[in-house]
């Protein structure tokens, strides 16, 4: 299985409009050609995003779904003409599961809103190692092979605050996080 972390920077004040396209026109038809897992919006960190997380069992299942999706005459004629005004910026990661991660299908969520932490280590000294709160440990197979991604789920800011853990960084690298809200149609809730 592979994961597709797609980060969209969108003009400010377009978040709302976005998620409501998206909602309404794009998911449906998206998921015909991919599944979903996540979707979220960034309290904390660069303002105006929105992150997509797409699970395919392999690359050839990515690039047939790309390509079908790109004939859909209602993607094409729907969706992408309105969702492009509201982007400034995209860049789309794939990733593997770390070993040791749970599995994200089991931590759907049962409807409970919940905080989400998105930790974003690039050479840290130390693979993240699952918490209780972890949703799934992501290792980049592009881009920073050193890149992983871990995202724990928290009850509300006093959950996260006493549970956070982030990795050792090296000199050389780096962490970024970010707190993050999921959207009424993410399946990781």
């Amino acid at each position: 299985m592979i994961y597709e972390l797609r980060t969209y920077q969108l003009h400010i004040g377009k978040v709302p409009s976005y998620l409501k396209l998206f909602e309404t026109v794009g998911y449906e038809i998206l998921s015909s050609y991919a599944r979903p897992m996540g979707f979220f919006f960034n309290e904390t960190g660069l303002q105006n995003c929105i992150h997509h997380i797409w699970a395919y069992e392999d690359r050839a299942q990515r690039a047939e779904g790309r390509a079908k999706l790109y004939k859909d005459a209602n993607w094409m004629q729907k969706f992408i003409p309105y969702a492009l005004p509201h982007l400034v910026e995209q860049r789309t990661a794939i990733f593997e599961l770390q070993d040791g991660s749970p599995d994200p299908l089991a931590n759907v969520g049962d409807g409970t809103q919940r905080l989400f932490e998105m930790t974003d280590s690039f050479g840290a000294a130390e693979v993240p190692q699952p918490t209780d709160n972890t949703v799934m440990i992501l290792r980049a197979t592009t881009g920073d092979l050193s890149r992983r991604v871990h995202l724990q789920a928290f009850a509300d800011e006093a959950d996260r605050s006493a549970k956070l853990i982030l990795p050792d960084v090296p000199a050389g690298g780096h962490v970024t996080t970010d707190t993050l809200h999921p959207t009424v149609f993410s399946a990781v809730r």
